[in-house]
């Protein structure tokens, strides 16, 4: 039929029905992938979700980067050669592939314009 509603909206709608019945809906944002606008890009979504559903009743909120263990990379790698994103510059620390261009200063840009939405007791960063 008609034009479809974009699925993010729908699953913001279902879980808006589920919060006003006084279900405790938590959201995990990850994995966070670094590209150009990623700052921007989640500044947009989270004002999407938070105008659809209630930050004061959200049970959690999380964020996590995008991280693998190293060997389970490499076997993605040779999964999936033409995957743009494996081929990535990564970064590896304590036997996990992360993406270069990402860390600690991108979450914490992320991070603050999530805390304008939601109260840190509600906020996990997911290791």
């Amino acid at each position: 039929g008609g034009h479809r509603v974009p699925a993010i909206t729908n699953r913001l709608l279902g879980m808006r029905k589920l919060q006003q019945a006084g279900w405790p809906v938590a959201i995990r944002f990850e994995p966070v992938i670094a590209e150009p606008e990623v700052e921007n890009n989640y500044a947009r979504l989270f004002q999407q979700v938070f105008s659809t559903l209630n930050g004061e009743l959200m049970h959690s909120v999380s964020l996590g980067e995008f991280r693998l263990p190293t060997d389970f990379h490499k076997k993605m790698v040779k999964l999936y050669p033409e995957e743009g994103l494996l081929a990535r510059e990564t970064i590896c620390s304590d036997g996990m592939v992360s993406l270069a261009g990402g860390g600690a200063e991108m979450m914490q840009a992320i991070e603050s314009r999530l805390l304008t939405h939601v109260d840190s007791s509600r906020y996990y960063r997911c290791a």
